[in-house]
């Protein structure tokens, strides 16, 4: 009697089988180093608007409590963090390194480039960051007189460190983020406007850098903000507006 043979190899529902489980591991391994490489990146974007605020902090001890001005217009007069101007602007509204050097932020950021932008921002840009607008406020006096805000030109004039706004990673259709950060306050003649606007990088939230050095994670409320909110947009409300209205300079009554 001849003896039975099995057959030997897989057959091809088998070897399906074993394709289709390798391909949802690889995947699995995909989304997870991802995963990874985005918390690293947030952990990172933290540590460097905490080292911006540090050096802001730094700097009010060498010029008697005054801010760093977070303006970037590039006046000769003005202490401004950063100097966007003339030749520091390559063509395209591209930002130069040339801006960071001459800016007033630059000594105490370790002359080094890469404390200006974030390891979230996929451009070639050379900054990523922006300060709010209203944390040392130009000192001539036209941020109070063109009705942005308060006087908030020295330490001691920011009543509630932990909950105003000092640094964050901004958006900015013109290649570069011109001017401070800012939203309009009530009692302004801005309210209700996205002046500027938080990168949408991750689109569940943003990295915020507060005056006390804290930097927390701040979830988007409404999850087509990214879609839907446009700069200069008067007519987008919501409680994201309102939490960055509340962030500028909290416990402000709108007299000044």
């Amino acid at each position: 009697m001849s003896e039975s043979r099995r057959p030997t190899g897989f057959t091809l529902v088998e070897l399906l089988v074993v394709i289709a489980i390798i391909a949802l591991l690889v995947a699995i391994i995909l989304l997870s180093v991802e995963r990874f490489q985005q918390s690293a990146r947030n952990a990172m974007d933290q540590v460097r608007q905490r080292n911006l605020i540090q050096a802001n902090i730094n700097y009010t001890g060498d010029y008697q409590g005054r801010w760093l001005n977070p303006m970037t217009s590039g006046d000769p007069t003005q202490d401004e963090w950063v100097k966007c101007y003339g030749n520091n602007i390559a063509s395209g509204n591209r930002e130069l390194v040339d801006a960071l050097e001459e800016g007033a932020a630059w000594d105490y950021l370790g002359q080094d480039p890469q404390a200006y932008k974030s390891p979230l921002d996929p451009s070639d840009r050379v900054r990523s960051y922006s300060y709010n607008a209203q944390v040392g406020v130009r000192p001539n006096g036209y941020h109070v007189s063109g009705g942005y805000g308060p006087a908030t030109y020295t330490f001691s004039t920011i009543a509630k460190p932990s909950e105003t706004m000092m640094t964050i990673v901004e958006h900015s259709a013109y290649g570069y983020n011109p001017q401070g950060f800012y939203v309009g306050m009530p009692g302004t003649g801005w309210e209700g406007c996205w002046v500027d606007l938080p990168a949408f990088w991750d689109r569940r939230g943003v990295n915020i850098g507060y005056v006390d050095g804290s930097v927390r994670y701040y979830t988007f409320k409404d999850p087509s903000l990214p879609e839907e909110v446009r700069e200069g947009d008067w007519g987008f409300d919501g409680p994201d507006l309102r939490f960055f209205e509340d962030t500028m300079y909290p416990g402000w009554d709108g007299d000044w």
